[in-house]
């Protein structure tokens, strides 16, 4: 290959750091394929020291572009980051030979260079590919990035004109990312709590002080390799000729982009590419990479941060987050009476008591997409006033279809064991510790399974813990005898609801349940 290319990229591709007089050796005699013993009889230096000076140079190019490097993957390694380090057109005019020739033997270049004498490039020559020095350290991520984004690559952007509350999360989110340089932040919470227009109001707000913003959605479920692909051509604005095969070394490959560039990536509805049942937390079967995709980018170091939001905390989160840690979680809850007010009145007007609009406001926990879904039916059915509503809410308990099928979501992901725990925490109704919850299950034969059951129930935000009990939101209480009742009349044999029946016997002073 062209020596004097191959120079030039080494020498980018270490900024600052001058090679010494044995390294340029080394690279000069590496890029024309001669071994340690040809290079030490040439160069007059012992053969173990070129060794031990070679092992050291091919450790500092793996370091800095996170792939290992060595004498004999010398020539592709810079292959692959040519592009990188040639910044002008010029540059990628000069660079192309290289590019092109990958193929051509070592001997060809061999009349290019007098084994008496080593020299760099001239200054001259070197000047076109000089770049800015990024510094990679954690130190170097503060507020003090660019005014405007360079570049943003929206999947779809989400309308957030219209954004309520949420600044205490906001601010908190912002800190974590720009002040303590988090790696990974996963948002999490239940379907409709809002996660997707939190992560769009924090971007519109912080995407000033970094080069790159790219969000995408995973809701068709992307092969990570097409999506690392996606991703680096972005990154790279469609320069990056090679693309590894092995999933790991894309990874690598994206890896070293997010050193050099502060980019904001963003993953939406992580949950889509997550297994169901018994496997919470852990990716699909085929999407095992992604898991991977988060263990990197949470501890390897780089100056950028993936946003991840989903309505189940992937196990490499619970694995890896802490309070001071690189890699952090956000539960999120409902937004506040004056806040779902302010939503209200941007749909139609509405009227209703202050203790009518907390009622409201409480059932559905301070769920936006639920509770707009409800103002359609109080303003079509009531022309907007709560009371009635409530009035009619009281009569008979119902859950409207949108708010069934949001629920049903979630819970049809749920194991045969967390359904059963599910189901004797809506008979219970009131907070129940667990051993009180022990009592009442039958299948369930140790504390350990039940407690680790709650902690899963916990992680994909169904229930909730307060001094050392567990309960549900009074909407999932609901929705859960509903299915309960509908499970004993429709779908089971009158054996099975005997059974049912000597179970429901021990809660005899459950409310709000028939039979």
């Amino acid at each position: 290959m062209d020596v004097e290319l191959g120079l030039k990229i080494v020498e980018q591709i270490l900024e600052k750091k001058h090679l010494s007089k044995v390294q340029e050796i080394l690279l000069q005699q590496s890029l024309i394929g001669h071994s340690y013993t040809e290079i030490a009889k040439t160069s007059g230096y012992d053969a173990g020291y070129l060794k031990d000076a070679g092992s050291q140079l091919w450790r500092i190019l793996s370091n800095v572009l996170g792939e290992k490097v060595s004498k004999n993957n010398l020539v592709a390694v810079l292959k692959r980051n040519s592009f990188r380090f040639a910044r002008t057109e010029s540059d990628r005019q000069f660079n192309s030979q290289f590019t092109s020739d990958i193929n051509t033997t070592p001997t060809k270049y061999n009349s290019q260079l007098n084994p008496t004498s080593y020299s760099t490039p001239d200054s001259s020559v070197r000047a076109g590919f000089e770049q800015k020095s990024i510094d990679v350290s954690r130190e170097s991520f503060d507020k003090t990035a660019p005014t405007t984004p360079d570049f943003q690559n929206l999947e779809l952007e989400i309308d957030i004109s219209l954004f309520y509350g949420r600044s205490t999360e906001l601010a908190l989110l912002e800190q974590w990312i720009l002040g303590s340089r988090c790696r990974v932040v996963a948002i999490v919470g239940m379907g409709g709590i809002g996660k997707t227009a939190l992560s769009a109001k924090l971007i519109a707000q912080i995407q000033d002080k970094c080069n790159y913003t790219i969000w995408r959605s995973l809701q068709s479920a992307p092969s990570l390799s097409e999506l690392l692909s996606d991703i680096i051509q972005v990154l790279t604005q469609r320069h990056e000729l090679y693309l590894p095969e092995k999933l790991s070394d894309r990874i690598s490959l994206l890896l070293f982009y997010l050193r050099q560039q502060r980019c904001l990536l963003i993953l939406d509805s992580w949950e889509t590419i997550l297994a169901s049942n018994d496997r919470l937390g852990c990716c699909r079967e085929g999407f095992e990479g992604y898991g991977e995709l988060i263990e990197r980018l949470g501890t390897e170091i780089h100056q950028s941060c993936l946003i991840l939001t989903s309505r189940e905390t992937p196990q490499e989160i619970v694995a890896y987050s802490g309070e001071k840690l690189a890699v952090r979680s956000l539960q999120l809850t409902g937004l506040q009476v004056t806040e779902i007010n302010a939503i209200y009145q941007t749909i139609n007007t509405f009227w209703g008591t202050p203790e009518e609009w907390r009622q409201l406001v409480d059932y559905y926990s301070g769920n936006p997409l639920s509770l707009k879904i409800v103002a359609s039916a109080i303003q079509c059915l009531f022309d907007g006033n709560i009371s009635q509503f409530l009035q009619c809410w009281r009569a008979e308990v119902f859950i409207l279809d949108g708010i069934r099928d949001l629920l049903d979501s979630q819970f049809n992901r749920l194991s045969d064991l967390e359904t059963e725990v599910m189901y004797w925490l809506a008979i219970e109704r009131e907070p129940v510790t667990v051993i009180e919850l022990q009592d009442d299950l039958l299948s369930i034969l140790s504390k350990q399974q039940l407690v680790n059951t709650l902690n899963s129930l916990c992680r994909r935000c169904l229930i909730d813990k307060n001094g050392g009990k567990f309960i549900q939101s009074p909407l999932i209480t609901d929705y859960i005898l509903e299915k309960f009742t509908q499970q004993i009349y429709q779908e089971i044999s009158l054996e099975d609801r005997e059974v049912f029946g000597d179970r429901l016997s021990l809660k005899n002073n459950c409310k709000g349940f028939s039979t």
